[in-house]
């Protein structure tokens, strides 16, 4: 028959507990998260982060309706470069120019262009039409004067249209190549080329 033992049982030993935080420490961590939280709960209802997705939304937005204003200006500029634009239906109006027409050429892009050297404008003769750099001719104006601009002097105006869609007449707007020589009766691009010097000039018949 087995006998049992009335003895108490064994008490553990402190060494073989787990150590425990002091409830100071454990005092302190409570404290410090228990600010940081209201804190962060505070920040959140002022500005929480939905706030702050639909503000960065605004901004992409706002960002991709510039590029594409710009994007939309630097083509409508591409587009009306020179020799491209839509031809002013005012201008269309005077009666068409004609080899051996005596004519004035005059204006410019400035308000005291530099190839006019202070003066009005020239008085010449519509030699001939060769051709231009697009559909339309261009034409060969000899002015009765030399010509000085940016270091060439000369008296032949080789005109190209300014406008598309432009016809020869009396007050069409159009480029200026100063020649001190006689240009080929070949395109702009294949023959020898005089100094550009205005792109907004006028050519009128002379009355």
């Amino acid at each position: 028959m087995a006998v049992t033992s009335s003895s108490p049982p064994k008490k553990a030993n402190a060494a073989d507990e787990p150590p425990r935080a002091s409830s100071g420490m454990v005092d302190f961590w409570r404290r410090t998260l228990g600010r940081n939280a209201a804190r962060w709960r505070r920040c959140l209802a002022a500005d929480p982060p939905v706030r702050w997705a639909a503000r960065m939304r605004s901004a992409v937005i706002v960002l991709i309706v510039v590029l594409v204003a710009m994007l939309a200006i630097a083509l409508t500029l591409h587009l009306r470069a020179p020799n491209e634009p839509a031809v002013p239906t005012a201008l269309q109006e005077g009666p068409p120019l004609q080899q051996g027409d005596r004519v004035f050429v005059s204006g410019g892009y400035d308000m005291e262009p530099r190839w006019l050297s202070g003066r009005a404008g020239y008085a010449g003769t519509l030699e001939r039409f060769i051709p231009g750099q697009n559909k339309e001719p261009a034409a060969v104006v000899r002015t009765d004067e030399p010509v000085t601009a940016d270091e060439v002097t000369g008296n032949v105006l080789v005109m190209e249209l300014r406008w598309v869609g432009a016809t020869w007449r009396s007050g069409a707007v159009a480029h200026i190549e100063l020649c001190n020589f006689e240009p080929d009766a070949v395109r702009w691009q294949d023959r020898r080329q005089g100094a550009w010097v205005q792109s907004h000039a006028t050519i009128r018949h002379l009355e």
